[in-house]
């Protein structure tokens, strides 16, 4: 659901890089000079006996060696002598770069000199600017890059100007200086794009040399020159903080080799997995236990709770750029089963923090720490503005979906590869890192863009191609998608759209049963009244793994319902007009099934009173609340005086209910912060009697149609279901039975109304979950 350009060959994961080894700049240049040659024409490799480099041993890609072998005539080839290597060197771009052990590799240079990549950092020449520089071009995994991050100095204050990128740096390499050569690719105006990098070459065990960075127009014009000094061989450094609540055992290290796996054999941590991509970790001070005594019985989290607390504890926090990131390793979370963990921070300055959930990771099997490794990773990168490796068409710019990844950042269960799919497949093939692209934007990208409390995560993707809803000429998934809502809605009125994944063969089909679009197995296409069309992107990064379920004819599908009204990008519907939606699931096998187009109006207000409800709806933090269900957060103070306002002034209009289901929904659960300074969980409890007022209002609206049948008011079917089975949870907290098994009764009987079109699985499911809540609560009263 984004323009890739369909008339070029699609981006592939790169091989397995061998983390273990490091490259010398010279090897680097050779290798990218005759992958150069070879896109051009045959290579010859001629070898030198003295040379001692190995028989029948294929450098790179499908440049062939070749002795005695008449099939390829000199003539049509050019014959390079790999061990005095006098071609030009030009750059490999993003072509797959697949190394060759240093072994394969004799040019006659001693190899005992010091690497020079790393970070670097130096003043202009006339002082008041400076440098960070960034060289890429030799060591563990090197990505053949140089960028770079612009400051200056103003008095005590330092401001960031902007960053630039080298995709395509020329090498000229001898025994005592590296000289990197290329035009880069700048976040700013620049008249002088062109870089010289010059770093003198030096022994092992001396101290690194400084880099002179001379900028120059296309033509070789100078312009400002830097001296760089060497700072550290990580590209970037961030400051990680981490807490655990009570009885939470946070994962400490994993060793690679105690299942199968690719790559090499080590002991892994989060800092270590971070540092083999050039990022240092540098934890703050080591994991602070969080008390869960006064987290309230039920010890769980939910998204409003772990903002609020993340704002609160974190040592570390302010609402600005920095090179600092949070990890809460907590229990489960209260509404998403299943949710290894989610990056919650995408409030203000965002991705600043995430959380694992150990109700669900957690355990001491060998299984378990490989998966926890994986999780806490995966969250932390989401921290540093990575996708999913099946949603890479989301970023910015967008780039083909990597199904074949073996990345940190991919789903086992959406592996996909020729040589075997599925967990299976990949933990198999699983060399724990990063992919090679990811490995780039980790050490290259624009500092907003990577940095924490930077861009949005993942600014800039929403923009798409309307073509691509176009439906498809074959379909053979045997499943169907159908999206529903409303036909109107109100100015700013919340819009809830409805999925169902249904079974067109009747011979069953494994499906992953999580519609909701937080997830990103399913995303919304919108066309807006103008004509632009977006992506919808949930406000929240939530990751859990596939619930597959098999669909068949006990079970031919199933639904779920997503508010879709506000998002990362701010309120989708906040403009009269009539909206186009249309969804694509993604299901496991990589078809993408489509849904039917949506179509729905927006009214403009009708009247003062209608603009200042609308007005009310459509402040920032009110977005936030409605995709949270309520929060305390102090943040989000003055939507919650919005929506009272709204109950208060005008309780009897259609659009005070989802006030009062905001409302009533957080009254009905505690709502727990940490205390920045005794580490302590502070908790507001629930409040039963609010919650029970509220709710029964939310509910009596919605059901009205059992007592006039002209009635249709409330909220959709599948948020009036939630709305009931808290209500019926909070009646039975208040000891009032009777009202909890009246309003069970009430909600079976309402979703089993004809002209409700309820399919009777659907019901049955509905009636089964209701009555365990009456029966888990009087359990819980006999014991308690």
């Amino acid at each position: 659901m984004t323009s890739i350009d369909p008339t070029s060959l699609p981006q592939h994961t790169t091989p397995v890089s061998r983390g273990d080894i490091e490259y010398s700049v010279e090897q680097v240049a050779l290798l990218q000079s005759l992958s150069m040659m070879q896109v051009h024409k045959n290579v010859i490799f001629k070898k030198d006996a003295a040379a001692g480099f190995p028989a029948q041993t294929s450098m790179i890609g499908n440049i062939a060696e070749k002795e005695g072998n008449d099939s390829v005539s000199p003539a049509a080839s050019e014959i390079v002598n790999i061990d005095h290597p006098d071609a030009t060197l030009a750059a490999f771009g993003e072509e797959a770069f697949n190394m060759p052990p240093p072994g394969l590799i004799n040019n006659n240079v001693p190899l005992a000199l010091k690497t020079v990549s790393g970070k670097y950092r130096g003043r202009s020449t006339n002082g008041d600017l400076e440098l960070e520089l960034r060289v890429d071009v030799d060591g563990r995994r090197p990505m053949r890059r140089v960028s770079g991050d612009f400051y200056r100095t103003m008095g005590d204050t330092i401001t960031y100007i902007g960053s630039f990128i080298i995709q395509t740096p020329i090498l000229s390499v001898t025994p005592t200086q590296v000289v990197i050569d290329g035009q880069g690719m700048f976040s700013i105006t620049t008249a002088s794009p062109r870089l010289q990098v010059t770093i003198k070459r030096v022994g092992e065990f001396m101290s690194p040399s400084a880099a002179e960075a001379q900028f120059m127009t296309v033509e070789g014009v100078p312009g400002i020159k830097y001296t760089c000094n060497f700072q550290s061989a990580y590209f970037r450094r961030v400051e990680f903080e981490t807490d655990f609540v009570t009885n939470v055992q946070p994962f400490s290290s994993y060793n690679t080799g105690l299942l199968p796996c690719n790559g090499p054999v080590r002991t892994l941590t989060v800092t270590a997995a971070f540092a083999e991509a050039g990022v240092e970790m540098v934890e703050t001070g080591g994991a602070n236990e969080v008390p869960i005594a006064m987290a309230g019985p039920d010890k769980v989290w939910t998204n409003r709770e772990l903002h609020a607390s993340m704002e609160k504890h974190f040592q570390l926090w302010k609402d600005e750029p920095g090179w600092k990131v949070w990890l809460l390793a907590a229990t489960s979370h209260r509404t998403e089963d299943g949710l290894r963990g989610v990056m919650f921070d995408q409030q203000g300055a965002q991705r600043q923090g995430c959380a694992v959930f150990h109700d669900v990771i957690g355990g001491n099997t060998t299984e378990v720490i490989r998966g926890q490794l994986r999780t806490y990773v995966h969250e932390m990168g989401h921290c540093f503005n990575l996708y999913h490796s099946h949603q890479k068409e989301f970023m910015h710019p967008p780039q083909p979906n990597r199904l074949d990844a073996l990345s940190w950042m991919h789903y086992p269960d959406y592996y996909l590869s020729p040589n075997g799919s599925g967990a299976s497949a990949y933990w198999a093939a699983f060399p724990f890192q990063f992919d090679d692209l990811e490995i780039i934007h980790l050490r290259h990208a624009f500092r907003n863009d990577i940095i924490m409390g930077g861009n949005n995560f993942g600014t800039g993707a929403a923009d798409v191609d309307p073509n691509l809803f176009a439906d498809p000429i074959l379909d053979k998934t045997g499943l169907q998608l159908k999206i529903k809502s409303e036909a109107s809605y109100y100015c700013g009125e919340p819009v809830v759209v409805e999925f169902k994944l249904a079974l067109t063969d009747m011979r069953g089909k494994r499906v992953n049963a999580r519609l909701h679009p937080n997830y990103g197995y399913v995303q919304v296409g919108i066309s807006k009244p103008g004509g632009k069309t977006i992506v919808y992107r949930p406000f929240l990064q939530q990751c859990a793994d596939p619930e597959i379920l098999t669909l068949d004819c006990d079970l031919p599908a199933v639904y779920d319902s997503a508010y879709i009204g506000y998002g990362k990008d701010g309120f989708y519907f906040n403009e009269p007009g009539v909206y186009e939606l249309r969804a694509v699931y993604h299901a496991m096998d990589s078809s993408q099934v489509f849904s039917n187009i949506l179509r729905f109006r927006v009214d403009a207000p009708a009247d003062n009173r209608e603009k200042e409800i609308a007005d009310l709806f459509l402040g920032e933090a009110q977005g936030k609340l409605l995709y949270l269900l309520g929060s305390d957060a102090d943040s989000l103070q003055k939507g919650n005086e919005a929506f009272d306002h709204v109950i208060q002034q005008y309780p009897d209009h259609p659009m005070a209910v989802y006030a009062k289901l905001i409302k009533g929904m957080n009254a009905s659960l505690s709502f727990k912060t940490i205390d920045t300074k005794t580490k302590e969980i502070y908790t507001r409890e629930a409040n039963f009697y609010e919650s029970a007022a509220l709710l029964s209002d939310v509910f009596d609206a919605s059901t009205a149609l059992l007592q006039n049948p002209a009635a249709e008011t409330g909220v959709d079917n599948i948020t009036l279901n939630m709305a009931a089975k808290s209500l019926v949870t909070v009646q039975q907290a208040m000891g009032d039975t009777p009202k909890a098994n009246a309003t069970a009764q009430k909600i079976c009987a309402y979703f089993a109304l004809e002209t409700k079109g309820i399919p009777k699985f659907v019901q049955d499911k509905i009636k089964r979950e209701v009555y365990a809540l009456l029966q888990d609560n009087k359990e819980m009263n006999t014991t308690g």
